[in-house]
């Protein structure tokens, strides 16, 4: 896994450090420091897997001898507290093969440091993973002799470079140059040993350290100390005054400048990304801190030597079981307690994602059934009022209309079979005698008389309820018939309205029951945030269905009845109530 790691330190013989000693150890060479004949050999050094110096145009070629190189550095530098040269230590990409981390280096430190003027000394170390004994050690942490159980997991490059820039000459520029407090009449202005050669022919001069005849000392030019009456016996110092520090090099305090550090961070960080993409890798390095990448995240302190020391030998003892106490350092047991922390925290951000997601949902699906179960009595309502005005009356009408029909039917059906009886009897007549012919006769007579008795009440149902013939009758049932079977879907409809509202509430009780206590307040915050489009849309529905029927008054009070309901229920009386109080004040 690729991490960001560029840390720039300062080498300086305050610390009683040396250049030659870091360049000897960093490329395992053996080096003589000629500035305290102290002679480095670190030519038994491991895991050294590349080493490079590269220059700027105008350097000596002689400055590719690392030893050369070096040896300039510290002769230039007088001072016993001087910074001698600056150490970029960069963790180098393992998703790299060697050849691509050396390129990735070298292209690194021409870009950002060599262009600029600076002589880079380049290292790579690739070692061998050991314990605080010095022994190889396996994946399992044991000691091994095996070149093939070997680890290198740290592959990391050692940048030395330069803090003087290299003249056209190839010498080394200064680092600040004296600047002299100089004076002309009542003003005053700092000058360089150059400058002050062009200056001095327009009045300027040196101010030096004279005795008053008051025995006080102060800071006069040789023309004001002349017009006092004082000599150069009078002088303190032969020393002019000059500012406390001097004129920077403009190249060194860009170099030196904050700004550069960052822009050197950046850089590798999109100088090794763009090669990991390049690679088909998916990991990215970033140089920000966690806080400024958003990321709740607590940071791990850099362990140096001597503490990977303590704790690989802590985690040996632990290993071997050994009956002495093992030993963690301060700083590796903070490392841990921060790693256990990090741990932990994102196990804990994990699940609160994870039942965040569950409340929006709940909150999304509760408010799409408050909206469902208004738009159900909205349409129960407007049904209700509807067949409540046509239901009573219809059912009437089709009652009487169908009686009528099956009444008249009966009858016509009668008296078909009475004329087919009367025609019978009267071919009966033919070959009758007397008697059987009177009997048959009165037979055909009290026929007649009844199928005329029912064609009268026929005639008096079909006035009576406003129809011609039973034709008319007939469409008359019919559409009776269809009006009835309207009513019946419209009492369908009504009926599924309400079974929708039943299972709206039920499901809205299982949902409200399953969010936790903890999280009522974030649940109450989405459903405000989702109510406004669950219930544009249901509105629009019932606008379609109802049309000029739909009023936005009736919408509210029954959205009202409905917070009402579900809050007297499932005792939501803070944010049920409140969010509907929110939404229609």
């Amino acid at each position: 896994m690729a991490i960001y790691y560029c840390k720039f330190k300062m080498i300086t013989r305050y610390e009683g450090r040396s250049a030659v000693a870091a360049a000897a150890y960093r490329s395992g060479e053996k080096i003589t420091n000629i500035w305290d004949g102290v002679e480095h050999d670190y030519s038994r050094k491991g895991g050294i897997v590349y080493k490079n110096i590269l220059l700027p145009g105008n350097a000596p070629p002689g400055y590719k001898d690392r030893s050369i190189l070096w040896k300039e550095v510290e002769l230039s530098e007088k001072a016993s507290d001087s910074r001698l040269c600056r150490e970029c230590v960069l963790a180098l990409p393992r998703e790299l093969s060697q050849d691509q981390q050396i390129r990735l280096t070298e292209e690194y430190a021409k870009k950002n440091f060599v262009d600029s003027g600076m002589c880079a000394d380049i290292t790579i170390h690739d070692p061998i993973l050991t314990d605080d004994l010095h022994h190889p050690i396996n994946v399992d942490g044991a000691p091994t002799n095996a070149p093939s159980e070997f680890q290198r997991i740290n592959p990391h490059a050692h940048i030395l470079l330069t803090l003087r820039p290299i003249a056209e000459n190839g010498k080394w520029e200064a680092k600040t140059q004296k600047e002299y407090l100089c004076k002309r009449g009542d003003k005053q202005q700092e000058f360089t040993a150059e400058e002050f050669k062009t200056m001095q022919d327009e009045g300027w001069e040196k101010q030096y350290r004279y005795r008053t005849p008051e025995n006080k000392k102060a800071w006069m030019t040789p023309s004001e100390a002349a017009e006092s009456g004082l000599s150069m016996q009078d002088r303190v110092s032969r020393s002019p005054r000059s500012t406390p520090h001097g004129r920077e090099n403009q190249t060194c305090a860009s170099w030196n400048d904050k700004a550069s550090l960052i822009e050197w961070r950046r850089s590798w960080a999109e100088m090794a990304n763009r090669k990991l993409k390049k690679v088909g890798s998916r990991e990215q390095i970033d140089h920000r801190s966690y806080a400024e990448q958003g990321i709740d995240k607590l940071p791990q302190e850099h362990m140096g030597p001597s503490v990977n020391v303590a704790e690989k030998r802590a985690k040996r003892l632990e290993r071997e079981n050994c009956q002495k106490e093992p030993c963690h350092t301060e700083l590796g047991e903070r490392n841990l307690m921060v790693a256990d922390y990090n741990r932990s925290e994102a196990k804990y951000r994990k699940t609160k994602r994870a039942a965040s997601k569950k409340v929006f949902a709940a909150a999304a699906r509760m408010e799409h059934l408050r909206a469902m179960a208004i738009y159900s009595g909205c349409s129960a309502s407007a049904l209700g009022r509807l067949l409540a005005a046509s239901v009573n009356t219809a059912e009437q009408k089709n009652a009487d209309i169908q009686n009528s029909l099956q009444l008249v039917e009966a009858m016509i059906t009668l008296n078909e079979k009475s004329a087919a009886l009367i025609a019978s009897l009267t071919e009966s007549l033919r070959g009758a005698g007397m008697r059987e012919r009177k009997e048959l006769q009165d037979r055909i007579s009290q026929e007649e008389k009844t199928s005329g008795e029912r064609a009268a009440y026929v005639d008096s149902i079909m006035r009576k309820n406003g129809f011609s013939d039973i034709n008319t009758l007939r469409t008359a049932a019919k559409l009776r018939e269809k009006e009835q079977d309207s009513i019946n879907k419209q009492k369908e409809i009504l009926a599924g309205h309400e079974k929708r509202l039943s299972n709206a509430t039920e499901e809205y009780r299982v949902l409200r029951k399953s969010v936790p206590a903890l999280y009522r307040g974030i649940l109450t915050l989405q459903r405000i945030s989702v109510r406004p489009t669950a219930e544009a849309d249901y509105q629009q529905r019932l606008k379609r269905e109802l049309g000029d029927q739909f009023s936005i008054s009736e919408y509210r009070k029954t959205a009202q009845k409905t917070d009402k309901a579900l809050s007297k229920k499932y005792g939501e009386r803070e944010p049920v109530r409140n969010i509907s109080r929110k939404r229609y004040r």
